[in-house]
């Protein structure tokens, strides 16, 4: 059980948030010198549980229409003992009591509902409208989420000389390779394209060591997000046979 008190006048009531808000109706009597039985006995209690408990009612939002709510439980021994009502009838309980009591309990209930529902995901939710609300702003969340990683995965990729080649309309890797070259942008050591000092630390690279299958060192060179739009900006505004 998930409890928490809060107080009316001097009287602490019990609200139980495990499942669906249940509240201590013998707590709620008490202070009126009544039991829980003088409400549960009477005729308009009775009438207002069977209708709660039809499956047709507007009362009963639960998605499964032979879903069975505990609308009322007693409790025999430990610290949770006493009888304990659905907040529905909670809300018909408190009115009994004195009109007061009821404003007061009707604004708690929807705290403790409104808090709940911030923390529940929609397909726990038995209210339609609140369901859709809080589907409506997981998808939301999750479509920025989506976006958010799609645009980080973006940013960690990286990029073969091949495929820039390829995007600006060169015909090859060693024809933009060359022309980055004559620009004065990358030479070549021992088979492998560095950039001159100029360019190196601005992050446009990154270069890995890897092995051929001869087992042959060499320096694998890609681009980086930021290198791909220096380069794209180089060609820009000129054409590319």
């Amino acid at each position: 059980m998930k409890l928490i008190t809060k107080e009316y006048h001097d009287q602490l009531i019990t609200f139980d948030l495990d499942d669906d808000v249940m509240i201590n109706l013998t707590e709620m009597a008490k202070q009126y010198g009544k039991r829980p039985n003088d409400f549960l006995e009477l005729e308009q209690t009775k009438a207002f549980l069977e209708e709660l408990a039809n499956p047709l009612s507007c009362f009963n939002t639960s998605q499964n229409g032979n879903e069975t709510k505990q609308y009322v439980i007693t409790k025999h021994g430990g610290n949770n003992t006493g009888t304990w009502i659905h907040r529905k009838l909670a809300i018909k309980a408190a009115a009994w009591l004195d009109p007061k009591f009821e404003v007061w309990m009707i604004n708690q209930i929807e705290e403790l509902m409104t808090n709940a529902t911030a923390n529940r995901p929609s397909y726990m939710i038995d209210d339609q409208i609140e369901r859709a609300k809080m589907w409506i702003a997981e998808e939301q969340e999750r479509r920025t989420l989506t976006a958010v990683n799609n645009a980080l995965m973006h940013v960690s990729k990286t990029y073969a000389t091949s495929e820039l080649a390829k995007e600006l309309g060169f015909k090859s890797a060693n024809v933009l390779n060359t022309t980055l070259h004559n620009q004065g942008i990358q030479y070549k050591c021992n088979g492998t394209w560095m950039l001159y000092a100029k360019y190196t630390g601005l992050g446009l690279v990154e270069t890995k060591q890897d092995f051929a299958k001869n087992g042959y060192l060499y320096y694998n060179l890609r681009w980086t997000q930021k290198g791909r739009a220096f380069v794209v900006a180089l060609f820009a505004d000129r054409e590319v046979a």
